[in-house]
């Protein structure tokens, strides 16, 4: 059990090394993004306030929240993230909470890598309608889910939110999630516009979000 920096609540982990490795992770994710193919795309989502507000939140979440966590952590001053902290005793509920939340953190940086080499050049921002030169891609990550990077960044905030407890990053996660939930049915209508019966078929056959489950 780490012990507590001076001032502040108890973590179940090291923070110091935690940040360490979020940090890391967080500097090979953006280098995944811009080195797969492609690069970053630069197309402005076509349907209005869901879609922006979609990537917005995932701006903050990698450029922002991410390695300002990672920094925290790393040198060890808590206290903007404890402001509003939900405070688990020290224990085994401790410990669970913030083993789960570097479970989704890392899963979330897997998942998001092998989605954005599964895509390939027909990667784009959330919310943009698929080009003439797109394809309709089910393989990989798509054969798992059909948004696999929405479900990835949702695990990040999760995970994020669990391992700090922070109220403030649990408020990012519902944020993020009600938006997802709104911006999906969007960018369905576009593929299913741009593909027809294929997307219609491939709908039926993989979930959403979560696997076998939504």
């Amino acid at each position: 059990m780490a012990r507590p920096t001076e001032g502040h609540a108890v973590h179940a982990v090291n923070v110091h090394i935690l940040g360490t490795v979020m940090f890391i992770l967080w500097a090979a994710q953006w280098a995944v993004m811009a080195l797969g193919p492609g690069g970053f795309p630069h197309e402005k989502p076509s349907e209005g306030v869901i879609a922006k507000t979609y990537n917005f939140l995932n701006m903050l979440t990698v450029g922002i929240v991410m390695p300002l966590v990672a920094i925290l952590f790393m040198i060890g001053y808590l206290g903007p993230i404890e402001v509003l902290r939900i405070h688990i005793p020290e224990g085994r509920t401790l410990v669970a909470v913030e083993i789960a939340g570097m479970g989704f953190y890392l899963a979330a940086h897997l998942l998001i890598s092998w989605a954005r080499f599964s895509i390939g050049d027909s990667f784009q921002m959330g919310g943009v309608a698929p080009r003439p030169s797109d394809n309709l891609i089910a393989r990989g990550a798509y054969s798992v889910v059909r948004h696999p990077m929405y479900t990835a960044l949702l695990c990040f905030d999760l995970g994020l939110a669990l391992m700090t407890q922070s109220l403030v990053l649990l408020s990012l996660f519902a944020a993020l999630l009600v938006v997802v939930l709104l911006l999906v049915p969007v960018e369905e209508r576009q593929l299913e516009t741009a593909y027809g019966e294929q997307y219609v078929e491939y709908r039926k056959k993989v979930k959403g979000l979560v696997p076998l489950v939504y």
